[in-house]
């Protein structure tokens, strides 16, 4: 036979190739998918972790609209804030933080370009560089914990050097300047354009050309998990008025909110 496909073979290869292309694009459709689902999770816990320090600033600030460094001192003293601020930036829940990591995302925070010279930039990279020291006297160079991050954030110095900061000098400043720093510092990275007409074109292609919704079932079929009851709060994510189905638009309002500026609302 040589190294010659017969008519036949050829026929049956062809189709073979077929399946394997499919197979293929749907094992890139599933990972597409996870990743997607991922990031929309972690921005929804994210969005209750902000509002939940939002009620332990306003508490210890016993509802003023501006703090001053005693003020910030106890909010970052305070054991549930540190836990809360620690896991936005554990956003894997690894239960740790790579050093370089955090000085990482510190360092994208300031904005600061190292070729230009501007006052506010560098007053932001000696507040980074003040957290740096601090880790390495409190960590050497392990990972730091939800314990070392605790230490770290209530390190005396922190609070009057931040007040300074976001009050551009003055000795306050106010709640919402506080909470800004603590959106920015920890910033997560939104659905992007593509991530979001990757995830529009699944859900039409599971919901068919004659429907504008779909239930439970046909969700789970989008959501590679075995998970039910994983599938279940992701399904209550989007099925925004508890009809039990998820029409487009939810869908699509949904995506578009976990793509909007941070906020703890």
């Amino acid at each position: 036979m040589g190294d010659h496909l017969t008519e036949h073979q050829r026929n049956n290869f062809v189709p073979t190739l077929t399946h394997i292309e499919e197979k293929e694009d749907t094992k890139q459709e599933v990972i597409k998918v996870s990743n997607l689902i991922e990031k929309v999770e972690n921005q929804n816990k994210r969005k209750h972790t902000l509002a939940e320090i939002r009620e332990i600033v306003q508490h210890i600030s016993k509802g003023q609209s501006d703090l001053n460094a005693e003020n910030v001192q106890l909010i970052l003293a305070d054991k549930r804030f540190a836990q809360l601020f620690f896991n936005l930036f554990d956003e894997n829940c690894l239960g740790v933080l790579k050093q370089s990591s955090w000085e990482e995302k510190l360092k994208a925070w300031t904005e600061v370009n190292p070729l230009q010279k501007c006052q506010k930039g560098q007053i932001k990279l000696d507040f980074v560089d003040l957290l740096e020291s601090i880790t390495y006297l409190c960590c050497q160079d392990k990972n730091i914990t939800g314990e070392d991050f605790e230490k770290i954030i209530s390190s005396k110095g922190v609070s009057k050097k931040l007040v300074k900061l976001l009050g551009d000098g003055e000795n306050k400043c106010t709640m919402e300047k506080f909470m800004d720093f603590i959106m920015a510092a920890t910033k997560s990275c939104d659905l992007d354009n593509e991530s979001k007409e990757t995830l529009q074109a699944i859900f039409l292609k599971h919901a068919g050309n004659d429907k504008n919704e779909i239930g439970f079932s046909e969700f789970k079929k989008i959501i590679p998990s075995k998970d039910e009851f994983f599938v279940r709060r992701i399904f209550g994510l989007f099925d925004v008025d508890k009809s039990g189905t998820i029409s487009v638009t939810e869908f699509t309002e949904t995506l578009n909110q976990f793509s909007t500026d941070d906020d703890d609302s």
